[in-house]
């Protein structure tokens, strides 16, 4: 009868899921949700212009026609990407090893009371982001040339800390990338459902 008693314990205590840390829930956030939006952070060269027309009304036709081209080929790239960042470890990008604290007019996208007054800045780590399907380096500020990345095609990336709502179940934060040598901003606002956090809205600036 002792036996069973002391069995008893440790079943429920196996049974029990183990609270995740602040930091845990932030890393599952970025592994489930940067996959997601990297298609928007990815630099990649576009196609030539079109050669100048000596006829005015031909002219403007074609710079239509090439302004289409390219919005299609942009679609289409972006597309792909996507789709390769879906496929495990077939898609590598940098990241800046800071996640950076934000303010409370940085939130844009959500009228949830974020807390933002005891969160700092932090150094992520490569163990953190190895559920994500993505394949990442984790690489230091100062030894990085955004322009290096754009000339090459290469995805750099830099993320704030990750904020939650009070039941944890909505969260926000900020993924700074160089594109087109120009950085962008995507303020992303997720939601968790069914154990997995999906993108609810993004703005881009």
């Amino acid at each position: 009868m002792v036996k069973y008693l002391i069995i008893l314990p440790l079943l429920f205590v196996s049974c029990t899921q183990k609270e995740k840390t602040y930091e845990e829930l932030e890393a599952e956030v970025f592994c489930d949700i940067l996959p997601q939006i990297i298609n928007e952070s990815v630099s990649f060269t576009l196609p030539p212009p079109p050669l100048p027309d000596s006829i005015g009304s031909s002219k403007k036709s074609n710079n239509l026609k090439s302004q289409d081209e390219i919005v299609r080929f942009i679609n289409k790239k972006k597309d792909s990407i996507k789709s390769l960042a879906q496929i495990d470890k077939k898609l590598k990008v940098s990241i800046i090893n800071d996640l950076f604290e934000l303010e409370k007019n940085d939130v844009k996208l959500s009228k949830e009371l974020f807390n933002l007054n005891k969160i700092k800045n932090r150094e992520i780590k490569i163990e953190e982001l190895k559920e994500s399907t993505l394949s990442f380096e984790v690489v230091e500020w100062d030894s990085v040339l955004s322009s290096y990345y754009s000339e090459k095609n290469l995805t750099l990336i830099r993320c704030s800390r990750v904020y939650f709502s009070a039941n944890k179940k909505i969260a926000f934060f900020i993924n700074t990338a160089s594109y087109g040598g120009l950085p962008l901003n995507l303020n992303v606002l997720c939601k968790k459902k069914k154990n997995t956090w999906v993108v609810e809205k993004i703005l881009k600036e």
